[in-house]
């Protein structure tokens, strides 16, 4: 076979047109062939590539699931044959001292929970009697030393460490944690910075 030119299509640059191409001017400058950007070709192959892939793992997931379906089919009909209810009924109604012993543990379950949320009650109440009557707002710097600033009814004050107010002594300010220890007789107590 002989040498056939090829017709410019897609995939081809233009550069291959040839020379019958006349330069174009764009605001009185010309443009070349060799200046024009390569056309991509058929950039829908790679949604096409993603979507077969994307199609492949669909198809894999629904086989999976259709797998996981079948055994639990037959787990189910395994438990339906086996009617394990019916003899658990049977073995309650046999044995009534162990339904009473259910039920006894169940009231005293009751009694103990009953308990457990009243002394939780009474622990909150100590814990907000014993919590400083302030809040730490910032840690603020002033002539090169940290300083808490705390507010307490409306009211802003700044302190230092060794420093008290209503009976609380700023025992120690970790300014990288945004938090401040203070002490009230035996209690430690450590407030973080409210502010952003």
């Amino acid at each position: 076979m002989g040498d056939v030119e090829a017709e410019p299509g897609p995939g081809r640059a233009p550069a291959d047109l040839g020379p019958e191409v006349s330069p174009v001017t764009l605001a009185g400058v010309p443009i070349g062939v060799a200046d024009l950007e390569p056309i991509p070709v058929a950039p829908w192959m790679d949604e096409q590539t993603r979507l077969e892939a994307r199609l492949t793992t669909v198809e894999q997931d629904l086989e999976r699931l259709r797998q996981r379906h079948a055994v639990v089919a037959a787990d189910l009909d395994t438990l339906v044959a086996g009617e394990p209810w019916i003899q658990a009924e049977a073995e309650r109604v046999a044995d009534p001292s162990a339904l009473e012993a259910v039920e006894a543990q169940a009231e005293r379950l009751q009694s103990l929970e009953g308990r457990l949320t009243r002394l939780e009650a009474a622990q909150r109440t100590r814990a907000a009697a014993t919590a400083p009557p302030f809040k730490l707002v910032a840690i603020d710097w002033w002539n090169g030393e940290p300083y808490a600033t705390l507010r307490s009814q409306g009211r802003y004050t700044r302190i230092q460490e060794g420093e008290s107010i209503s009976g609380w002594a700023l025992e120690r300010i970790d300014a990288t944690r945004r938090e401040a220890a203070f002490r009230q007789a035996d209690r430690v107590v450590r407030l973080t910075a409210q502010g952003g």
